[in-house]
């Protein structure tokens, strides 16, 4: 394997990475049904999968097609039942597959983002991201946004207190919201009113 570039949390059990393999690094599917002990490739599900094309980042392949991305370069996609969402140093963009084309979600530049889960297992229509740098929290401000771009300016989630500066993943589950930089991960299971740190 030479570079993961998408990883889908199914289960606890089940993690399916779209992985380049090979001496001509061509993407496959891997997958673990046994926590990450054991690994098979599946290279036919790559149809199912959505990534950036690290080899042209102006691509972005959505469910297995080549479709143009919404920026030039592109940080950080996120897949979900709900649909796929690219995130750019300008704002997020969801793609509508309906109309093929990219809606924007909000302008802020946002320091990770991810689908939002709905508190019943699944993913509600909305989108959480950070902001590093503002006034009213001194780690990483997030605010959620609708994926139909009713509001770019986001509603005020919670302040996570980690560094807002350098590389940031955020996640969410039926209870919790979980955000890593650097060596550091915040976890909040009130909303972002309190957290915890390790």
């Amino acid at each position: 394997m030479q570079q993961i570039v998408a990883m889908d949390v199914v289960t606890a059990d089940q993690v399916d990475l779209v992985a380049l393999t090979g001496p001509s690094c061509e993407p496959t599917v891997l997958t673990t049904f046994t926590g990450g002990q054991f690994w098979e490739a599946y290279p036919e599900r790559l149809v199912e999968q959505s990534y950036i094309d690290v080899g042209d980042p102006a691509v972005v392949v959505i469910s297995g097609t080549d479709v143009p991305s919404p920026c030039s370069m592109p940080l950080e996609l996120s897949q979900s039942a709900e649909g796929d969402a690219v995130r750019c140093s300008d704002g997020v963009f969801a793609y509508s597959a309906s109309t093929r084309t990219w809606q924007p979600i909000t302008t802020l530049a946002l320091r990770g983002f991810s689908w939002l889960d709905s508190g019943d297992g699944g993913l509600a229509p909305e989108i959480i991201g950070g902001v590093a740098d503002s006034s009213d929290c001194a780690g990483l401000q997030l605010f959620t946004f609708d994926a139909a771009g009713a509001d770019f300016a986001g509603r005020a989630w919670g302040c996570a207190p980690v560094e807002g500066s350098s590389s940031i993943s955020i996640a969410t589950g039926p209870t919790a919201i979980w955000v890593w930089t650097g060596d550091r991960t915040a976890v909040s299971g009130d909303d972002g009113e309190t957290w915890n740190t390790f």
